[in-house]
């Protein structure tokens, strides 16, 4: 049986989702429950946080991933990994390099 709070929160969900809001916006509500939808949403909106054409600017994830496979290198090279153990430690959190690819990132990381 559902408690209150639940058929509070699906209901709030269901007028989200009626609102024919953009795809990726539903999916979005889907994904994080209409409380945090209402609050980034309320936070995307406001003004003078946006552009001044009032667009909302979505970095690419690549950054974020980017980023934890450059922290992932750093903490192996400090453990004095080779590129190899590297290469294989990087595929088994999803990132597939070759060891030119991670001879340059190495490179730009240690500059």
């Amino acid at each position: 049986m559902q408690s209150d709070a639940s058929i509070q929160q699906d209901l709030k969900l269901q007028e989200i989702l009626s609102l024919n809001l953009p795809k990726v916006w539903r999916e979005i509500a889907i994904a994080i429950g209409p409380d945090n939808f209402v609050k980034i949403w309320r936070i995307v909106s406001t003004p003078e946080l946006c552009n001044t054409d009032n667009k909302l600017y979505v970095p690419s994830i690549n950054k974020y991933l980017e980023y934890q496979r450059s922290q992932i290198i750093k903490s192996l090279l400090n453990d004095n990994k080779s590129k190899k153990e590297i290469i294989d430690e990087l595929s088994r959190h999803g990132f597939e390099l070759s060891t030119d690819t991670l001879s340059r990132i190495i490179r730009k990381i240690t500059q």
